[in-house]
């Protein structure tokens, strides 16, 4: 039991600090050149980070009997692709347009 409590501790962490980046992103790194795409998927990606964390705190606290249901493999898939959009935007040079199916 007591490992299960450190889990959930850390868990906790990992809630605290995708909300904190959050707030750097919006703030500090304002300046960044981004485009908006890019900046709206590291705020996806950090959101889909914090939502992952709650799903293995339900997990591992028991109230949802399995891990692997759809809401957690579409969180996993969005936050994914939401890291290469973001880095898609970090990048490439300025000047290069954002092309729609990349």
């Amino acid at each position: 039991m007591p490992f299960t409590q450190f889990i959930v501790l850390n868990i906790g962490f990992s809630i605290g600090a995708s909300l904190l980046l959050a707030l750097a992103f919006a703030s500090v790194y304002r300046g960044l050149a981004l485009p908006w795409q890019s900046r709206a998927a590291g705020y996806m990606m950090l959101f889909g980070l914090a939502i992952t964390q709650i799903f293995h705190a339900r997990f591992l606290l028991e109230i949802d009997p399995e891990l692997a249901s759809r809401g957690y493999v579409l969180v996993v898939f969005l936050q994914s692709a939401s890291f290469y959009w973001l880095l898609l935007g970090l990048l490439r040079p300025p000047q290069q347009k954002w092309r729609v199916w990349e």
